[in-house]
């Protein structure tokens, strides 16, 4: 049985699937901008992580975006 996921986890799921399907409209204009996107949600990431603060929440909605966009690419 699937545990309901938290407020907070759909609207996770939300944004990451929202912005993934954003970018992936916006290859037609350029092919260069799923890579640039995913390039700086990775400098995101680490800037955030190696700030030190405890920016969980948002570490997991940058990775849960990240997983959203190869899932539509597949």
């Amino acid at each position: 049985m699937n545990t309901p996921l938290s407020d907070q986890d759909q609207t996770r799921m939300a944004l990451a699937t929202l912005f993934g399907a954003l970018v992936e409209a916006l290859r037609a204009h350029s092919e260069t901008v799923p890579r640039d996107f995913e390039r700086n949600l990775e400098r995101a990431y680490a800037d955030l992580k190696d700030n030190g603060s405890d920016h969980l929440p948002v570490l997991e909605t940058l990775a849960c975006t990240k997983q959203a966009m190869k899932a539509l690419r597949s």
